[in-house]
């Protein structure tokens, strides 16, 4: 036999409208900006003079889930015959923090981010009918993503409430694994 020389058509796509293959590739683009921003973290906070290791662990675990998100939507892609375009990933626009409560903040502005873009994307797939991709979404993401919001929002106000204290008790937990990234 001859080897095949071209690649055919994809025959796997169907109903997946160009306007949600756009939003999905711009989706990916966000999750592994995330990750980076969730690395700068991370690696500030196992920095000597910050010393908040339980804290690192939590951003290296946020680090690894938003890396298997990507992977997860890019394997999605495959599966419905849409086309991976991969982008540049941006720098984080920060690489040191003054508090605890502002690394807290930032990450729960850019998962309330990342959540918008997951509605849009769901809103996306509703008005193209696609209820393949609403599914998808649904299962894999949205109440992830609502949990994500909580989990840090109920940190931000027990890091406001009661003050450096309770820093030293998150940390010692986040270490033991009670508190994890994405609320699970």
């Amino acid at each position: 036999g001859e080897l095949i020389s071209k690649f055919g058509e994809r025959q796997t796509l169907q109903n997946f409208h160009t306007d949600c293959i756009a939003k999905i590739n711009t989706q990916i683009n966000s999750e592994l900006t995330s990750a980076y921003v969730y690395l700068s973290m991370a690696s500030f906070l196992r920095q000597d003079n910050v010393a908040l290791l339980g804290f690192a662990k939590y951003f290296s675990q946020a680090f690894t889930e938003e890396i298997e998100h990507a992977e997860k939507f890019i394997q999605y892609l495959s599966t419905r015959g849409g086309q991976l375009q991969l982008s540049a990933i941006a720098a984080p626009a920060k690489h040191e923090w003054e508090s605890i409560e502002q690394i807290l903040a930032d990450a729960l502005s850019m998962e309330k981010h990342l959540n918008q873009e997951l509605l849009a994307l769901h809103a996306c797939a509703s008005s193209h009918g696609d209820a393949h991709l609403s599914d998808f979404l649904d299962a894999n993401y949205l109440q992830e993503q609502v949990q994500a919001i909580k989990q840090l929002a109920d940190l931000i106000t027990i890091v406001k409430r009661l003050g450096c204290a309770c820093v030293y008790i998150l940390n010692r937990d986040m270490m033991n694994g009670v508190y994890s990234s994405h609320g699970k």
